[in-house]
């Protein structure tokens, strides 16, 4: 009985781990569950998105690849950063503010604004706008020039060299009082060797199941054999078990009636 009891927990254990699964990310909008999914994919990681409250949505993945699932998608900025633009920022309020701290929220407000535009363009990955916009006296006779600055983080196999010209003529157009040249453009192409490099260790396309390397393609697969055939031995097992305990009472009873 004791041998029958390891080999059911053994069994158990194996059937709950291929089965596990992981959220990744929760809480966010279908259609970046779905450029998740599809990076997830396209690096040999099986994934799947789950509804969840007020029309969000997670993205799950098997808990051995919960890790580097995790690495993977944080390289390339996900979960992407979620903007407050001026309707936002400036919605109606009871409380008066002060004309700093509207100050101080405009252009927050704008930042955003001309970041979540920026983070549209093919190859950004993630953006982020700086805006100095000096207080100057309207009856001073020096009048300081506004600036801003912006980081872009883009695919490393897309080239925006090209674009910072066209970048800063947006930034410029959408600030009042900004010219071109007080805009400055910093550009950092995203490190994920992993991703955008086959890899070229075996050990990054396979996967270990029970100490036997596998493709890390087929892993979901094995992992769902596993439990199946742990399912079936759990129900032999059990089967077994309820047999010899209706054996053992039927022999107790042959017993008790010769005795009688």
């Amino acid at each position: 009985m004791r041998l029958a009891s390891a080999l059911l927990v053994l069994l158990l254990t194996l059937f709950l781990g291929g089965c596990a699964k992981m959220p990744v990310f929760t809480d966010i909008q279908e259609d970046e569950a779905n450029e998740m999914i599809a990076v997830l994919l396209r690096s040999g990681i099986p994934a799947e998105k789950l509804p969840g409250e007020e029309g969000t949505w997670s993205v799950q993945v098997q808990a051995p690849d919960f890790e580097r699932s995790v690495r993977i998608l944080g390289e390339l900025g996900f979960p992407r950063p979620k903007y407050r633009g001026i309707g936002d920022s400036f919605q109606k309020s009871g409380l008066v503010s002060s004309p700093a701290e509207e100050r101080i929220r405009y252009v927050h407000a704008l930042s955003e604004d001309i970041a979540k535009t920026l983070g549209e363009m093919d190859g950004v990955l993630s953006a982020r706008v700086h805006i100095v916009l000096p207080g100057n006296d309207p009856y001073g006779k020096e009048v300081q020039p506004s600036s801003a600055a912006v980081f872009l983080k883009h695919h490393p196999l897309v080239d925006l060299e090209a674009s910072v010209t066209s970048v800063k003529d947006l930034v410029a157009n959408s600030v009042e009082g900004l010219v071109a040249d007080k805009v400055s453009v910093v550009l950092i192409p995203a490190e994920s060797a992993e991703f955008f490099t086959p890899p070229a260790e075996p050990a990054e396309t396979n996967a270990s199941i029970l100490g036997v390397a596998v493709p890390r393609t087929a892993a979901a697969g094995v992992w769902k054999l596993v439990g199946l055939l742990g399912g079936a031995g759990v129900a032999l097992l059990g089967a077994v078990a309820y047999l010899g305990l209706k054996l053992r009472r039927t022999k107790r009873g042959q017993g008790g009636a010769k005795s009688a």
